[in-house]
């Protein structure tokens, strides 16, 4: 049973009028204008109930006999006046019993006394709050199945209704269409243009994916950057695939008027892109100064190009620095004897070498940079290391410092 929460201590039996005595106003409300019979303590049984409405729990639940002496009606009263009552069938919803707390003055005194009692627990804000933690912090949805965090819930809030993953998830959709329409409606009301950006890459799982950003600037002069879309992208990735994606997405939210610029990429498919949503858009809305700055090509992309030319030169260098790191990483004991080298040659180096990603020109930068500062208790690792053969010479750590000189300016 629902351990009652009223003021009143302990549970009674009810005292309420003959059901054939009273009145049924609305669908389940019942209540008693002139009756004065009282059914006996002996007809009445009070029952567990557990309901996934949370308004159930300010309602203890009975059943009442019927005239062979079985349980046959059950009514559910307010723990707190112990006057209202309605009829508990499942035919009937909860809408009555929510009424009845708002103006239940019992209830109203008792939470006003009893702030932190737990009586205005409400299980779908709880779920919401949950759901919008899961989003924020990109937890998995199976946490909320998780079963100590179900054991620490319980002992924070014992009336809190534990939840399946599936029923998170719908929770998050939810609330991730109630910000998409925030932000539709955001959308709609700013008078500026809107610029895009859009970017195609593989995951690790070799699944297709698209983003497409929209940055623009609100009616109070604030610059803005927000993600529209997020979505799985399947092949081909080809320019007119691309093309119908994209128009796509901005026809759903339907930004086709208002757009000012897409900035994509160098890839040939975004020429072939960039061409055919240029036309489509410019044909039914006109693009400002008939779509001269439509096209943008990503600097950080160009960027990346002529570091990965200019790293033709000295190739060989960085290649070996590269192998230094996979191979001192590759082994705990190696880590240890490169921590001992460090402290043996006393070199301000703290944390652990950089290994660079060959797409981002800036992690080539930081592989450089953390060798540079840890050079000589490479060079003392390198003469105590029998197998390593990935020691660079005096000449190959000038050519890669003046080459992290050139880059240190494009550092942002």
């Amino acid at each position: 049973m629902v351990d009652s929460i009223s003021p009143q201590s302990g549970s009674r039996t009810p005292t309420t009028e003959s059901v054939a005595d009273h009145e049924t106003i609305g669908s389940n409300i019942i209540v008693d204008p002139e009756s004065t019979s009282k059914r006996k303590r002996e007809e009445w049984i009070q029952i567990d109930e557990h309901r996934r409405a949370p308004v159930r729990l300010h309602y203890e639940f009975w059943l009442l006999k019927g005239e062979d002496g079985k349980p046959d009606t059950k009514y559910a009263f307010c723990k707190y006046c112990r006057e209202h009552m309605y009829k508990a069938s499942s035919c009937y919803g909860t809408s009555n019993a929510s009424i009845h707390l708002k103006s239940c003055q019992a209830y109203l005194k008792f939470v006003a006394e009893n702030p932190h009692s737990g009586a205005v627990f409400d299980q779908k804000v709880f779920i919401r709050l949950f759901a919008e933690a899961i989003m924020f912090h990109s937890y998995s949805l199976s946490i909320v199945e998780h079963e100590k965090l179900r054991v620490m819930l319980s002992y924070l809030q014992p009336k809190v209704q534990h939840v399946s993953r599936n029923t998170i998830l719908k929770y998050c959709v939810k609330e991730h269409e109630i910000l998409k329409a925030t932000l539709h409606s955001k959308l709609d009301s700013i008078d500026s243009r809107i610029c895009f950006t859009c970017d195609c890459w593989s995951a690790i799982t070799k699944h297709g994916y698209l983003t497409l950003t929209a940055h623009y600037v609100d009616n109070e002069w604030v610059l803005r950057s927000r993600i529209l879309n997020f979505r799985h992208f399947p092949p081909p990735h080809k320019g007119h695939d691309i093309y119908a994606f994209v128009l796509g997405l901005l026809k759903e939210w339907g930004l086709e008027s208002k757009t000012f610029s897409l900035t994509v990429d160098n890839a040939s498919s975004n020429d072939v892109m960039i061409t055919l949503l240029k036309s489509d858009i410019h044909s039914s809305s006109p693009l400002p100064c008939d779509g001269k700055f439509f096209h943008v090509r990503c600097c950080a992309h160009i960027l990346n190009l002529i570091v990965q030319s200019g790293m033709q030169t000295i190739d060989v260098s960085v290649d070996k620095l590269r192998h230094l790191v996979l191979y001192i990483d590759a082994s705990d004991i190696r880590k240890c004897k490169f921590d001992q080298c460090v402290k043996e040659m006393n070199v301000d180096f703290v944390g652990k070498l950089q290994y660079d990603v060959c797409t981002r020109w800036n992690s080539i930068y930081k592989m450089i940079k953390r060798c540079l500062e840890a050079r000589k208790a490479i060079d003392l690792f390198a003469t105590h290391e029998s197998n390593f053969d990935y020691g660079s010479s005096t000449n190959e750590w000038e050519v890669v410092s003046l080459f992290a000189n050139f880059l240190n300016p494009l550092m942002i």
